[in-house]
């Protein structure tokens, strides 16, 4: 999910969604893909990665 995505779920800035993405990454909850604009999370869970075809 981007941080864009997060906040229109959530409810909340753009700048409250980033950083709690970022603290679930740190809590290993989500892994983060990318970089800038293409950065993407996802559940740390294995096989709920970009390279999963069966989320495709």
């Amino acid at each position: 999910m981007s941080t864009r995505k997060y906040e229109s779920i959530g409810g909340t800035s753009r700048a409250t969604a980033s950083r709690e993405l970022i603290e679930l990454e740190e809590m290993a909850l989500l892994r983060k893909v990318g970089a800038g604009r293409s950065t993407r999370y996802y559940l740390n869970i294995p096989g709920w990665g970009p390279e999963d075809t069966a989320l495709a």
